[in-house]
């Protein structure tokens, strides 16, 4: 098996930004900590699969979030989704089926400094403004958890030092 490049960059910018955005305020990514990849996944099957299928929907970008425990930020490229103690990195676009359901391939990382990201899966159901979304290790096959994400809530949350 032909091993891809991942590159992993993270930029602190700060921590934690304490309102969540309303009506038209601007959803960009803002003032966290910001990750950037660049995975080329798009190649193996799976998840990737999923994302290049024909009648697919993107998941709405700008900010999804459950208070106090995940923060995920929606681009057309991807995205990045911050936990208090760890970090993932979507590397393809989020797009869902007919029924909602989706998959993407990315990276999960803990620790304060996020090292050493191992291949993950994000996957779950969007519901309108609702996500339920269940992150795997790809080696392990192990879940390191489920949320209930809200589109436009920016979370706030203390991060590990």
């Amino acid at each position: 098996m032909k091993t891809r490049p991942l590159t992993l960059l993270v930029l602190i910018l700060s921590c934690c930004q304490s309102t969540a955005p309303s009506g038209d305020q601007d959803l960009t990514l803002g003032p966290t900590t910001d990750l950037i990849a660049s995975n080329d996944l798009r190649g193996g099957q799976g998840a990737a699969d999923l994302t290049q299928q024909p009648g697919l929907t993107d998941v709405p970008a700008g900010a999804w979030g459950q208070e106090g425990r995940a923060d995920m930020k929606v681009t057309s490229i991807g995205g990045t989704i911050q936990f208090p103690c760890a970090v993932g990195v979507l590397s393809e676009p989020l797009r869902y089926d007919a029924q909602g359901h989706f998959a993407a391939d990315g990276t999960y990382a803990t620790g304060p400094l996020a090292r050493d990201p191992a291949p993950a899966r994000f996957s779950g159901q969007v519901n309108g403004t609702q996500m339920d979304l269940t992150i795997t290790i790809k080696a392990t096959g192990k879940d390191v958890g489920s949320w209930h994400l809200t589109y436009g809530l920016q979370a706030t949350f203390p991060r590990c030092l």
